[in-house]
C-alpha cells in the first residue's frame, strides 16, 4: 500500500514552534531528551494565584475520597508510582506569592480493560488563573507530528486528609499542557532522523507508524515483523523510550 504525505503548510505558530524545538533540544548522558517549553516569543509568563485555585480542587477532591476510599487508594498508589519513577519531586521552599510557576489542579479518568477499571490522573493545564490565563495560554502548540521540564509546573498533594499539604515539581512532559503531544512525536521523529543510519528499517517505521504513544505496524512475514520489532526497540531505547504491551495478530 502506497503512503500518502502530508502537504499542509505549517502555520506561523507551527513554524516557530518547531524552530524553538531545533533550537533547544539537549539529550542527557543516558541519551533522554530535554526539551524547553515553548512559550509564545510576546508573553513572559505571570500567573496569579494558582496555589488557592489547585488547593480548593484538591480539596474538592479528598472530599469525593471520604464517599469512595477505593478511589483514594487508586489515586494514591497512581502519585506513589509517579514519584517513585521520578516525574515529580517534592519542593519544600515555595512562596505563596510566586508567579513564575503554575499549580496544575488534577483529577482522574477511568482506563477500562477486560477485567477492571484503572485510573490515570490528569492535570489540568486549562484552568484558569485568578486573572483569566490558564497555562495553555501561554504556549506555542506545534505542529501535528521527554524529556526534563523546568521548574515552572507543580502539584499540590498529600496522602493524608490531615497531614500538611506537599507540594511537587512536574519533572517530564506532562499530558494535558497544549505543547505535550508536540514535544513527545517530535522526540520519537527526531531520535528517528538521528539512528536512521544505524537503524534504518526501524527509523522508517518510527516516523510513519506511530500515533502518539502507540506504534501500529506490520510486516510481510512473521521473521520480517520479529526483525523490525527487535530493531525498534533497540532504537527507542537509546532514547529512553520502552514499548511495552506487545499484541499481534499472528496465532
Amino acid at each position: 500500500m502506497e503512503t500518502i504525505e502530508s502537504t499542509r503548510k505549517l502555520t506561523t505558530e507551527e513554524l516557530a514552534c518547531e524552530q524553538h524545538f531545533v533550537n533547544t533540544i539537549e539529550r542527557t548522558a543516558e541519551g533522554r531528551f530535554m526539551a524547553c517549553l515553548p512559550f509564545k516569543k510576546q508573553v513572559n509568563p505571570k500567573f496569579e494565584n494558582t496555589r488557592g485555585i489547585a488547593l480548593k480542587r484538591l480539596r474538592g477532591l479528598e472530599r469525593r475520597f471520604t464517599r469512595d476510599p477505593a478511589l483514594k487508594i487508586q489515586y494514591t498508589q497512581f502519585l506513589d508510582e509517579y514519584r517513585a519513577l521520578g516525574y515529580m519531586k517534592q519542593v519544600t521552599n515555595w512562596s505563596k506569592d510566586e508567579q513564575e510557576v503554575f499549580y496544575l489542579p488534577h483529577h482522574c479518568v477511568f482506563k477500562n480493560t477486560a477485567d477492571h477499571s484503572k485510573i490515570r490522573v490528569v492535570f489540568d493545564a486549562s484552568c484558569k488563573d485568578s486573572t483569566g490565563t490558564s497555562f495553555n495560554d501561554t504556549f506555542l502548540t506545534g505542529p501535528v507530528t521527554q524529556q526534563d521540564l523546568m521548574f515552572i509546573l507543580r502539584i499540590l498533594w498529600r496522602d493524608d486528609r490531615t497531614a500538611d499539604v506537599e507540594t511537587y515539581e512536574l519533572t517530564t512532559v506532562t499530558y494535558g499542557t497544549s505543547s505535550a503531544s508536540f514535544i513527545a512525536t517530535r522526540c520519537l521523529k527526531q531520535l528517528a532522523e538521528t539512528y536512521h543510519g544505524k537503524h534504518p528499517v526501524a527509523a522508517t517505521h518510527i516516523r510513519r507508524d506511530f500515533y502518539m504513544d502507540d506504534l501500529l505496524t506490520g510486516a510481510d512475514t512473521l521473521a520480517q515483523a520479529r526483525t523490525v520489532r527487535d530493531e525498534i526497540i533497540q532504537l527507542l531505547r537509546g532514547g529512553g523510550f520502552e514499548l511495552s504491551k506487545w499484541a499481534s495478530n499472528c496465532p
